[in-house]
This record gives C-alpha cells, sequence and structure tokens, in this order.
C-alpha cells in the first residue's frame, strides 16, 4: 500500500508491506544531458540537423537548450506524447539546427541558471569557444567535485585546442573570437563527459586529435560511440 501526503510544504510517502510490485510495460526517456554533445555538434557546425527522439523536457533538466537558443540555435520541441508511457515523464521529439547564416552568439551563465544545466557545462564551455564573442560562465564550483574536477578539465581541453580562457575560483570566459579554428590535440581523461566533449571540439580540430578515456564513456552513454560515427559531417 502506498499513501502519500503533504506534510510542511513538503510531499510524504509510506510503503506498508508486504508489497510485490507487478510487471508492466513502458519506454525509457532520453536523457536530455546526452543529447547534449550532439545538440553541441549541429551548433558548432552550421547546416548539420540532429534529431532526437522522445527527449525529457522537464523544465529542471532543459537549460542547456535554452542557452543554445539564446546563442541563435534553432531549437524545437515536437508534440509532447503520453507521459504515461514514459514512466510518468513528459518527452517530445528534439531537433537543433543552426543556418549557416546565424552565427553562434555568447552565452551568459549566472549562478541561478547552473543547477538546470550542470551536467552540461563542459560541453556548454567547449561550444562558447566557437561563438562569435567573449562567454562567461559562472557558478561553477560545483563541477570541481564531480567525477572528476571538470572545472579544470574544461580549461585544460580548450587550452589545448587553442582557445584563450581567463578564470577565477568559480568562473571562467571564453573568448570564441581567437578561435577561428581548433588546434589538433591529445587529452585524455577518466570522466565520461569530459570525453565525450573532446569528441565533439576534436571534429572541429584543423588534424587529426588522440583522446583516450573511450571505455569510460559506457558510464552514462553505452550508444555514444555508434551515433558518433553514424554522423555524417561531409554534408555541411
Amino acid at each position: 500500500l502506498v499513501k502519500t501526503r503533504r506534510h510542511c510544504d513538503r510531499e510524504k510517502i509510506s510503503i506498508t508491506g508486504p508489497w510485490r510490485p507487478s510487471p508492466f510495460e513502458c519506454e525509457i526517456p532520453t536523457d536530455p544531458s546526452s543529447v547534449a554533445f550532439f545538440a553541441s555538434l549541429a551548433a558548432i557546425h552550421a547546416g548539420l540537423r540532429v534529431v532526437a527522439r522522445n527527449v525529457i523536457m522537464n523544465p529542471t533538466r532543459i537549460g542547456f537548450y535554452e542557452k543554445l537558443r539564446d546563442m541563435g540555435v534553432e531549437v524545437e520541441w515536437g508534440r509532447p506524447k503520453n507521459a504515461q508511457q514514459f514512466l510518468g515523464e513528459s518527452v517530445a521529439d528534439l531537433t537543433i539546427y543552426r543556418h549557416h547564416d546565424s552565427p553562434l552568439k555568447p552565452v551568459c551563465v549566472k549562478p541561478q541558471d547552473v543547477a538546470a544545466l550542470i551536467d552540461e557545462i563542459p560541453v556548454l564551455a567547449m561550444t562558447a569557444s566557437f561563438a562569435d564573442g567573449v562567454s562567461s560562465l559562472a557558478g561553477l564550483a560545483e563541477l570541481r567535485v564531480k567525477e572528476s574536477d571538470r572545472f579544470a578539465q574544461i580549461l585544460q581541453l580548450l587550452e589545448k585546442g587553442g582557445v584563450h580562457v581567463t578564470s577565477g575560483t568559480d568562473w571562467l570566459k571564453v573568448d570564441g573570437q581567437r578561435c577561428r579554428s581548433v588546434n589538433a590535440f591529445s587529452f585524455g581523461s577518466d570522466d565520461h563527459r569530459m570525453v565525450m566533449s573532446a569528441m565533439i571540439f576534436a571534429t572541429a580540430a584543423r588534424g587529426p586529435s588522440r583522446i583516450a578515456g573511450l571505455s569510460w564513456i559506457r558510464t552514462s552513454f553505452p550508444l555514444f560511440l555508434e551515433a558518433f560515427q553514424n554522423i555524417n559531417l561531409d554534408i555541411v
């Protein structure tokens, strides 16, 4: 028996056993944090259209996509689908595209924005390196205590690619005006999000880059490499 009640503006759930859950059928919704890497790919390669199916559109999970919109990228959510089919989550198909005549604008991330895109900060900072101006990202202290010190690794990755970055204890500024092309680089990490960010970054490099730590990608996105290899950048 499962009961819910409100107490002091909080919801409390009580479960009385014994109880055996019944089997049911559902579809697992697509994680917007995983889609973010391919959304970034479409943002930095004008003309590339990326479509992801059944993506969670919970407002607390889509801060990254709002920032892409601010940067001039087309972010289109399709018609919401039956939430009961997707574990109660609101989902829709998502399309990401940037026109060739639409320059990538610099982005501003304030401390109050970070909670809705904390996992996407590495790939957002990398995307910002292609913007036509200086992007600022603040309130990033939590990045130092993730699977790695992501703050330090973001700086390392961008600097290896030739991007001019300035930073403080919990903020960084990315100068996209001084990154017209990415240097080939070598980078390694045991942090899955940093490895995937590096792979997206390398697609814009002037030569072959070497990235170590691909096995860690399985932590969150086992099919990333398969999807990545199916992207055709020759069309852009």
